[in-house]
């Protein structure tokens, strides 16, 4: 569907917040209006330093939508996972995904909010079809503190995601060729790496690379024939953005620097990155049953490195350039040297406003918590007003009970009275009482019972029928586990052998399991203890 009007994107990165103003043209192209970005070091008051930034962007502009598209782009605050799974309902995917990362994720997930998209149809060895799935999550926290910076900014979210879904949009836009496509997201801190295929996102890794740790490989001492090297921070950083990485290891740089001392100090560090590119690629290849990509874009604020795609190129043997804003953005009217120096940092900001029904979209999941929250705490403020009531009626009615106070003294001799008839009675109906309860003694509470077999079994094992004989204290129970557990058989083993193992119950044993498409039945036969 195309979108028209005027859109605020947003991109809240690790150390940088960048925000692009745009507004759509004919078809699905849009223009680019302004654009800014700012450094905001983390510190105590962050979030108003954030929103002031993007307050004076929205004066400056004279912008009145509200709408806004926000982006995550700090792989500290994303989790992203992939997993095969089953063809499954839409509403049991999740709980599908919980329950295969259960032993690998420590955490709580109600923590976070969770969105997942499938990236691939398939029929693997044995003929099963089969779902690959990329599952993201972001902690709630993360999110309620961005979208309390935009309420600062009394903006709307329309869509909150994360950066490498933004680029599928760029992508498709700039090549359509359904072609495999890497995209290497150089950040200050680390980097990213996206492929593509078919122009949907299939495979992401954390790779350790990041402009900032090569400026820091630059101040490791060097030795020389002149004797050792060793470069400041701010002299590393000064060489790292004005060289580059050196094609000529016999050109002179500033200070009478060698190339040759400058490339031998970063050589391990980028020999690190292309290893870590290429087994990559061969996971991908190899594990995945996919072709290697045959492209690879830089962008990130690292990726104005000068000759990394040089470097990159003839390492890896691909063809490797920085990722540019594709044709269907127009930056008519934007500073040309401005966008040149920025494009690879505000880019991600620019996908956003052309994202599909394929963006991971947190907003969702969000707005269902914070309904319940909502629920919760209109229930809270109901029962206080209700106690408020009840505590201003009783206090209405201290006059009220003054006044008949001889009327309520004059009741309650009556029910000494009464009460002493009530216990003439109880002392009657004793040896009644003593009597039923010898009775009941020879029999099994059965409400007990139930509690023990439910704190027995697990939680995926659903009970479709108990059967009990007092006589003979034989129990026989009847049951399902689902299909999505990988080893049903096994959770049922284990459920005999805890069984087994209870002092309620003496033993239990197997009478008989059908194991169908969609759930394993079985029936289980159990001694209850005297």
């Amino acid at each position: 569907m195309k979108k028209t009007g005027a859109f605020i994107s947003i991109d809240f990165g690790q150390l940088f917040v960048k925000i692009s103003y745009l507004k759509s043209l004919k078809s699905e192209e849009f223009r680019l209006i302004n654009y800014d970005l700012k450094k905001i070091p983390p510190e105590e008051n962050r979030n108003e330093k954030i929103a002031e930034f993007i307050n004076d962007f929205l004066k400056t502009n004279s912008i009145t939508i509200k709408e806004a598209y926000l982006t995550i782009s700090d792989p500290d605050s994303i989790i992203i996972k992939q997993v095969v799974l089953p063809p499954l309902p839409k509403e049991e995917v999740l709980e599908a995904i919980k329950w295969q990362f259960k032993d690998e994720i420590s955490f709580d997930l109600k923590n976070f909010a969770a969105d997942w998209r499938v990236v691939k149809e398939f029929t693997d060895s044995e003929g099963v079809k089969k779902n690959e799935v990329i599952f993201c999550m972001v902690r709630n926290e993360i999110i309620e503190r961005y979208l309390s910076i935009i309420n600062l900014c009394r903006l709307s979210p329309v869509v909150l995601t994360i950066g490498p879904f933004n680029y599928t949009n760029i992508l498709s836009c700039l090549d359509r060729e359904q072609k495999t496509k890497a995209l290497l997201d150089i950040g200050s801190q680390e980097s990213t790496l996206c492929i593509y295929k078919d122009n949907k996102l299939n495979f992401v890794r954390r790779i350790s690379f990041s402009s900032e740790k090569l400026t820091q490989s630059l101040t490791n001492t060097l030795a020389s024939d002149k004797g050792k090297i060793m470069l400041s921070y701010e002299q590393a950083q000064n060489l790292r953005l004005t060289y580059g990485i050196p094609k000529e290891e016999n050109a002179m740089l500033e200070n009478n620097i060698q190339a040759v001392f400058v490339i031998q100090l970063m050589r391990p560090y980028l020999e690190s990155l292309v290893r870590e590119l290429k087994s990559s690629f061969e996971y991908f290849s190899s594990n995945l049953k996919e072709e290697q990509p045959q492209v690879l874009y830089l962008t990130g604020g690292g990726a104005n490195l000068k000759n990394l795609d040089w470097y990159l190129n003839k390492e890896l043997n691909l063809n490797v350039s920085n990722l540019s804003i594709p044709d269907c953005i127009s930056t008519e009217g934007v500073d040309k040297e401005r966008l040149s120096r920025d494009q690879n940092q505000i880019i991600n900001s620019l996908g956003a406003i052309s994202s599909g029904p394929d963006t991971i979209n947190f907003i969702s999941s969000h707005l269902k918590r914070q309904k319940i929250k909502q629920t919760i705490s209109g229930f809270v403020r109901v029962a206080a007003f209700a106690i408020a009531v009840i505590l201003l009626f009783s206090l209405l009615s201290i006059n009220s009970e003054k006044r008949n106070y001889k009327i309520r003294q004059k009741n309650a001799l009556m029910y000494l009275k009464n009460m002493e008839e009530i216990r003439s009675w109880e002392d009657k109906l004793g040896p009644y009482e003593e009597i039923i309860d010898r009775i009941e003694m020879g029999k099994v509470p059965l409400d007990g019972l139930l509690k023990t077999i439910g704190n027995l079994l697990p939680g995926n094992v659903i009970l479709n029928e108990i059967n009990f004989d007092q006589e003979t204290r034989t129990l026989i129970l009847t049951g399902t586990i689902s299909a999505y557990n990988l080893k049903p058989e096994l959770v049922l083993s284990k459920a005999i052998e805890k069984i087994s193992a209870s002092s309620f119950l003496l033993k239990a044993e197997l009478v008989s399991s059908v194991k169908g498409k969609d759930s394993l039945q079985f029936v289980i036969k159990c001694e209850l203890a005297h």
